[in-house]
């Protein structure tokens, strides 16, 4: 390289070097801004899937107290006379479903407060060992009812201090609230109040929630407090999301905190603290206002009034009645199907679908009715588990759903229901729905008693129900001359056990299986019969009976006429 050109060249170099490092520089800026779009959209999406999620609880929350509210007041305005408890209970069902949505709106509305602005605190001088034992004496009624022992303790008789009596209101009860809701009937639940060293050597306010209930796995303890958030176990319709959120926030406005210990199977425990506060308004000098409103609509919401003994079985209780398996996770609801349906019905209740399908198994009803939302599955998974297990995919189901959006309902359709009804629904409708399906089995139990035809297909059954009669009625035709043919053997060659054959033949046919074999060797006999080549003994042999005498016995029961009077009327015919 020419001596005179070095210099050009090596200031060259350095710009390109110094544009390659500004283009370096650049390219990491676009990749930083690439990964912080990127972490943006994630956060977003998961914004959104959970704000998807609330207000998709929402809506199911408020759908069903709507119903329970509309259902309950058509009938109060349709029936001129009711009994005193019939209206009491009525009058109740009303009153708990409509605390729930004052609850529930009022929730909203002080969660939407929080969004917007950092709310304030009103501070007035109040006993907050009175407050919570009242807000305590509130729920006595329901721990009674649920036969759980609740308690509470304080560390001192009395203790004036400044803090916003609504707020800690609304965060003790939400916390005693939702123990209850997460302890079942025979559990403890304890309401602890004392005092622990803070900041500086002033004493905080301690108050401990604890409950001997399901608890809660230690992944979701992280995030129970956050909005939107929802933790549900089997057997437990989800909440909103809000009130632990509002727990939360209302602590943390005392300059408080709140934490929770939990395992599965032991229970929960929850603890607020918050600094003790002397510098306020005195209590004569607070706005007046109602206390405990929030307190006593909350308790009363979670007070069920509905008879006991109706759980399993309630009216309709001859053998002779329809059986109907209910399946509805949320306890109103369920028990005020059985309140419409009863009488019509032996009826059996449950509220998960693990407990509906096995009652389903044991009990084979007739019909089942089954909500969509269940804490553990969907209705849809019942609908699909029913309809595609053999011995239960003859029983009609009917879905009861708060989507009414038709992609719910195709999807209600191909799960295999055979009815889906969306709430609020009309309480005849859903009578004539679930007789019509009843009916509707009957005709074929009829079809297959009487009759000298049997045939194969039948529309009105799905279509395992016919592969399955067409795979019975061949088995019999196979072995018709067989008159050693019997219950085992048949049950043997189609591959089910006795109990599952004689459930399934049963539920299709009312008939018993030694029945059905015997009615399908009489109608192959009246078939014979009607060539009209063939005499009554032949026939008799023909299709599997040794006994001429008991073939014609059986063949009068069966067809009102004997053997020798149907020939003829054939003949003539």
């Amino acid at each position: 390289m020419n001596k005179l050109n070095f210099p050009v060249y090596r200031t060259t170099m350095k710009k390109i070097e110094e544009k390659n490092n500004k283009l370096n520089l650049q390219n990491e800026q676009i990749v930083k801004q690439r990964d912080d779009l990127f972490d943006l959209s994630q956060k977003l999406e998961e914004s959104n899937q959970s704000r998807t999620s609330f207000f998709t609880n929402i809506h199911h929350e408020f759908i069903t107290p709507l119903s329970l509210i509309i259902g309950p007041v058509k009938e109060l305005l349709e029936i001129d006379k009711n009994s005193k408890t019939d209206l009491t209970k009525k009058f109740n069902i009303i009153y708990a479903n409509a605390s729930k949505l004052l609850i529930l709106l009022n929730q909203l509305l002080d969660f939407r407060k929080t969004e917007i602005s950092q709310p304030k605190l009103e501070l007035s001088r109040t006993d907050i060992v009175r407050l919570i034992r009242d807000i305590n004496y509130l729920f006595n009624d329901l721990a009674a009812r649920k036969n759980i022992s609740f308690v509470f303790t304080s560390a001192f008789p009395v203790l004036e201090i400044c803090f916003d009596t609504e707020k800690i209101e609304k965060v003790v009860t939400n916390l005693i609230a939702n123990a209850f809701k997460f302890t079942n009937s025979g559990g403890r639940i304890t309401v602890e109040l004392s005092t622990t060293p803070g900041r500086e050597g002033s004493p905080n306010i301690e108050l401990k929630v604890t409950d001997n209930g399901y608890g809660i796995p230690e992944e979701n303890l992280s995030l129970i407090f956050e909005r939107f958030y929802n933790y549900s176990p089997p057997g437990i319709v989800a909440g909103s999301g809000i009130g632990l959120a509002l727990v939360k926030r209302y602590t943390e406005l005392h300059g408080g905190n709140v934490s929770v210990v939990s395992s599965l199977g032991t229970g929960s425990s929850f603890t607020i603290s918050f600094p003790m506060v002397d510098d306020c308004l005195p209590v004569e000098n607070e706005s007046p206002r109602h206390l405990y409103t929030y307190s006593e609509t909350v308790s009363s919401s979670l007070t069920t009034t509905m008879p006991g003994a109706a759980r399993d079985i309630k009216n309709g209780e001859e053998l002779t009645s329809a059986k109907l398996v209910v399946i509805v996770d949320d306890n109103d609801f369920r028990d005020y199907l059985v309140d419409i349906l009863s009488g019509r019905y032996r009826i059996y209740t449950a509220g998960t679908f693990t407990e509906g399908f096995d009652l389903i198994s044991s009990k084979n009803p007739d019909l089942i009715i089954c909500e969509v939302n269940l804490s553990d599955a969907t209705g849809y998974d019942l609908c699909r588990k029913v309809k595609g297990n053999y011995p239960t995919s003859h029983i009609p189901v009917v879905l009861l759903s708060s989507h009414s959006d038709i992609r719910d309902q195709i999807t209600g359709i191909q799960s295999g229901c055979d009815a889906y009804i969306t709430k609020p629904f009309d309480n005849e409708f859903l009578i004539v729905t679930a007789e019509n399906l009843v009916e509707q089995r009957k005709k074929i139990k009829s079809k297959y008693f009487f009759g000298p035809d049997t045939e194969i297909k039948d529309n009105a059954l799905s279509s395992e129900e016919n592969q399955f009669i067409a795979k019975v009625l061949q088995e019999i035709e196979n072995n018709l001359q067989d008159s050693e043919f019997d219950v085992e053997r048949l049950c043997r060659n189609i591959g089910l056990s006795q109990p599952q054959t004689y459930r399934k033949i049963k539920s299709i046919t009312d008939l018993s299986i030694a029945e059905f074999i015997r009615n399908t060797r009489l109608k192959k006999a009246a078939r014979l019969m009607s060539g009209g080549n063939l005499t009554v003994s032949e026939v008799a042999y023909e299709v599997g009976f040794n006994d001429p005498n008991y073939f014609t016995k059986c063949f009068t029961r069966l067809f009102g006429q004997t053997p020798t009077d149907y020939l003829k009327l054939r003949n003539n015919v």
